[in-house]
């Protein structure tokens, strides 16, 4: 709960708000595979309601592709960030660091080998992002995990050592990613400098995410804006101020946002 929104709501009232969303964890619920997950009837509404005031702008930041991000979320006047940020799209913007193109056909060739070594391996499911590329590992068979961890690493584990891609990890998934230096946080305050191109004032930040991917976000915005951990045991192990419990607390705060700019008053 984020006990301080009375204070936090005062100072915020009469400024420009930029609302940034993680979508997995955070808008809606991790499913065992990552192709069942949809964003909920009353997400979509509050999302809507947010984008309907003239003084609050919405990004959603995910690990997901951009078009599968785009998909899922189906909201309209949205700025959409997908591979974590390495290509974005939404109005008047349309962005891919260069530097991440360079490494397609580099991580092409390791999805291919994954594929091929992990093809009589239950529970495994590679997703290629072009850009980047997961592997999912939620249904593998618990006592199996180190061995699939294994295979992962044999094969991924050269081309990081060579510098050629860069491993991350997230919740039950292996990423690899291109050997950039970007992330949520850097496309956070890339949106964050184009929208104040356009608004006068001063333009407070929200991030609101679940994952170690966020944390970056956390680290960069947190003396500009407010950031908030999604999930149980709060932000004591985490950069972010303030946390909410679950996705249901991320709608009634969106809710909180849409009343607070319509001013109105509300409460967590």
């Amino acid at each position: 709960m984020i006990k301080k929104w009375p204070e936090i709501a005062d100072e915020v009232r009469n400024k420009y708000l930029y609302l940034f969303l993680d979508f997995d964890g955070t808008l809606t619920l991790i499913r065992r595979h990552p192709k069942k997950v949809r964003l909920s009837g009353a997400t979509a509404k509050a999302l809507k309601k947010l984008l309907s005031r003239e003084n609050i702008s919405v990004a959603v930041i995910s690990g997901r592709a951009l078009r599968d991000v785009r998909r899922r979320v189906g909201v309209s006047g949205i700025v959409y960030a997908g591979n974590h940020g390495l290509e974005a799209r939404g109005p008047g913007l349309r962005h891919v660091v260069p530097e991440a193109l360079k490494a397609k056909r580099t991580i092409s060739k390791i999805g291919r080998e994954l594929k091929k070594r992990y093809r009589s391996f239950r529970g495994i499911y590679i997703e290629d992002k072009t850009l980047t590329l997961s592997v999912h590992f939620r249904m593998v068979d618990k006592r199996r995990v180190k061995q699939a961890e294994n295979i992962f690493k044999s094969i991924a584990g050269p081309y990081s050592a060579r510098g050629r891609v860069v491993i991350t990890k997230g919740k039950k998934v292996w990423e690899i990613r291109p050997p950039v230096k970007w992330d949520k946080g850097k496309t956070a305050l890339h949106l964050l400098g184009e929208k104040q191109k356009q608004i006068k004032g001063r333009i407070v930040p929200f991030y609101i995410g679940d994952d170690r991917t966020d944390e970056d976000a956390f680290r960069l915005l947190k003396r500009r804006g407010y950031t908030i951990k999604v999930g149980k045991g709060g932000g004591r192990s985490s950069f972010a101020d303030y946390y909410l419990s679950d996705t249901g607390e991320v709608r009634r705060f969106l809710g909180l946002l849409f009343t607070l700019k319509r001013g109105l008053e509300g409460h967590v």
